[in-house]
Formats: structure tokens, C-alpha cells, sequence
């Protein structure tokens, strides 16, 4: 008992020896590590009397400009003239569409024994010329035909002069009732052949298949499924065979022929009316 605690005492002494050792030598490393990190810094930093060099900028004036220079201009845009919109050719071009429905619905349908049919003719009327679409001869009468080839909803009545195309609620085009302009197609016709009014047929054809009739019109304005059926009709003989040949020798001249100067020298004059 007394051994163990004899060992005891010297364990505590020989701990607290080494305690003091310890805390005598700590300050020393702590001064000589402060030392080291000084030193360190120290060598980092550099001298005060260090000049950077900096690698000299040329100056604009001492740049060598190349010999064959070539100073690029942005061009400038083209002037453009614009033309006056002249909607006459496109009128022209959509007649131009209607009357040859006409002509396939004519020559496929009709027996061509019967009905003659002669197209796009410019002939003379009161000092003037007027130009007709369709014409077709017949035993049961003189069909003068106005194409239209226009699309939407058509609103007009038999004694209005203007009549309405209207493709939506904020596109609404005037155009001349065609009853009327048909109405001057064949009496300048009725002069030409020599024939009586009683023996024409006036027939006015929209022919562009998106058109609607919104409005009571009387039979002889119809859409093109109806031309034929209206033509067809007419089932009376009132013109004589003889008077067949002779009208259709009138129309088959060449002076009547729509020829392109002929056209160009009718739409002049329709420019000039007032």
C-alpha cells in the first residue's frame, strides 16, 4: 500500500516537472515563429526604389499608315420614284379572267350550231368607242353579256347607279351598276347590227366563284353556275337565218377586234371623259 502510494507521488511530480519545462520553452518557439513569419513578409515585399516598365504605346502620328489606302463610304440608298397607282390594268386583267369563264362555259355548253359566240370586241358608239365582253347570236335573240369578275358580297338594286362590293366589315369598293353599263353595251350593238331592242338579251355574270348576291336582283344578274340555265331559256326563234349570217359578217370584221393599241386608245379616251 505504502509502494503504490509512493508511485503515485512520483507520477504527480514527474507530471508537474514536465508542465514547468513546457511553459519555460513555449514563449521561446512562439518568439521564433513570430520571427520566421516576419521574414517571410519581409522578403515579400519590394524595394521602394522598383520601377515597372511599361512596354511604350505608338502615337497615333508615329503609326505607319499603309500606301494604298482605301477609305470605305457606306452607299448611299437608290431614290425611288413611285408611280401613281392606276388601277386600269388591274381592272383590264380581272375582266380579262371573267370573259374567258364566259367563253368556257359558252363553247362547252351551248351547241355551237345555234349560238355564236364572239368576245372582247370594241366598237363605236356616239362618237366614241365601248367595249363588250360577250356576245352571243342566236335564233332565240342577241345575248349581250357583262363579266364581273369580282369577289365578296354585292349590294345593288336594278335602278341604283352605284352598287357595293363588300369583301369585310371595313372594305367596301363602288362600282357602276352593271345593268346600266350593259344597257349602253347594247345599243351602241343595236346601231351596229341594225336590230331592235326586242331582240337583245342583257346579262350581267359575277363570275368569281367566292361572290354572294346579298340583294334582290332581277334574273338576268346571276353567278356563273346560273348563266347557262338563264341562256337556255329562251327557247322562241326571233332572228331569221339570214339575219344570223349577215350580224355575224358585222362582228367578225377586224376593225372590231380589240387589238392591243385599239385597248390602249380606248382606255385614253374613258380616262378623258369628265
Amino acid at each position: 500500500m505504502e509502494l503504490f502510494a509512493y508511485a503515485l507521488v512520483f507520477i504527480v511530480l514527474l507530471f508537474a516537472t514536465i508542465q514547468a519545462i513546457s511553459s519555460e520553452d513555449a514563449p521561446k518557439h512562439t518568439t521564433q515563429r513570430r520571427r520566421h513569419k516576419q521574414q517571410r513578409l519581409a522578403n515579400k515585399r519590394q524595394p521602394e526604389n522598383t520601377v515597372t516598365r511599361r512596354r511604350p504605346q505608338p502615337s497615333p502620328a508615329n503609326k505607319k499608315q499603309p500606301e494604298n489606302t482605301v477609305t470605305y463610304q457606306k452607299p448611299q440608298p437608290l431614290a425611288v420614284t413611285k408611280k401613281p397607282f392606276d388601277s386600269t390594268h388591274i381592272n383590264v386583267k380581272k375582266g380579262a379572267v371573267g370573259e374567258q369563264i364566259i367563253k368556257v362555259e359558252v363553247l362547252s355548253k351551248l351547241d355551237r350550231s345555234q349560238y355564236h359566240y364572239f368576245h372582247n370586241l370594241i366598237i363605236p358608239h356616239n362618237g366614241a368607242t365601248t367595249q363588250i365582253d360577250n356576245i352571243i347570236v342566236s335564233p332565240f335573240g342577241v345575248f349581250v353579256i357583262e363579266a364581273k369578275y369580282y369577289e365578296g358580297w354585292i349590294f345593288g338594286g336594278q335602278q341604283q347607279k352605284t352598287w357595293t362590293r363588300t369583301k369585310s366589315r371595313y372594305e367596301k369598293y363602288p362600282f357602276t351598276n352593271p345593268l346600266h353599263q350593259n344597257y349602253a353595251h347594247v345599243k351602241a350593238l343595236e346601231q351596229l347590227i341594225r336590230q331592235p331592242e326586242n331582240r337583245f338579251h342583257s346579262i350581267v355574270v359575277f363570275t368569281h366563284r367566292d361572290c354572294q348576291l346579298r340583294t334582290e336582283l332581277p334574273a338576268n344578274v346571276c353567278l356563273t353556275k346560273q348563266f347557262i340555265p338563264y341562256v337556255q331559256q329562251f327557247t322562241k326563234p326571233i332572228i331569221a337565218p339570214e339575219q344570223i349570217q349577215r350580224i355575224c359578217k358585222i362582228l367578225s370584221q377586224p376593225e372590231w377586234e380589240a387589238t392591243p393599241e385599239r385597248l390602249a386608245q380606248h382606255i385614253q379616251s374613258l380616262n378623258q371623259r369628265p
